[in-house]
């Protein structure tokens, strides 16, 4: 081989070795970067879960609180006295004197907790709704997550790398030539 094919490999080689180099440091710093990102959003998560956790069971024992008083309500006067119980609203509610299994309430207040209510059951059908189609959104971002975590291993685009260079190599020589 003549000292100029010679020089141009060892050349191309170096220029190889530098691409290659260059692109493990930035690999190895995305990734460095990445799990950073990943520890700090772990975190997150797990006091997010633990904050979730919390709710449930605080949600769970009042649904337990309420439906143990709603079954022990077996009369009118029982219903009386339990209203303060499930409401702040002041009903005031009272039997009717002349029809004992009736109760007296103002209505006023009577309407206004059924309003509530109303809201608040409107409020959470649709939570609900945007639960369920958030759960997709997530399960579709999972989904662009995987596709741009397989781009392609280190090796891989180094390979890609060289063989443009090969190719832009050889049209250079052929056209020197």
């Amino acid at each position: 081989m003549t000292k100029t094919i010679e020089l141009w490999v060892v050349g191309v080689v170096a220029a190889l070795v530098l691409i290659g180099g260059y692109a493990w440091l930035q690999e190895h710093d995305a990734r460095i970067k990445a799990d950073a990102v990943v520890k700090a959003s772990q975190a997150k998560i797990t006091a997010l879960e633990a904050d979730k956790a919390t709710i449930q069971k605080t949600t769970d024992t009042k649904v337990v609180v309420i439906r143990q008083r709603a079954a022990a309500v077996k009369t009118p006067a029982q219903a009386i006295l339990a209203m303060p119980t499930v409401t702040n609203a002041p009903l005031n509610a009272r039997p009717l004197p002349d029809m004992p299994t009736a109760v007296a309430v103002e209505a006023l207040p009577l309407f206004q907790e059924l309003a509530a209510c109303r809201v608040t059951d409107a409020k959470l059908d649709g939570c609900n709704s945007l639960r369920a189609k958030d759960a997709g959104i997530i399960a579709e971002k999972d989904t662009q997550i995987k596709a741009l975590k397989s781009k392609g291993s280190f090796m891989h685009r180094v390979v890609q790398t060289a063989e443009v260079l090969a190719v832009g190599a050889a049209i250079g020589y052929l056209a020197h030539r």
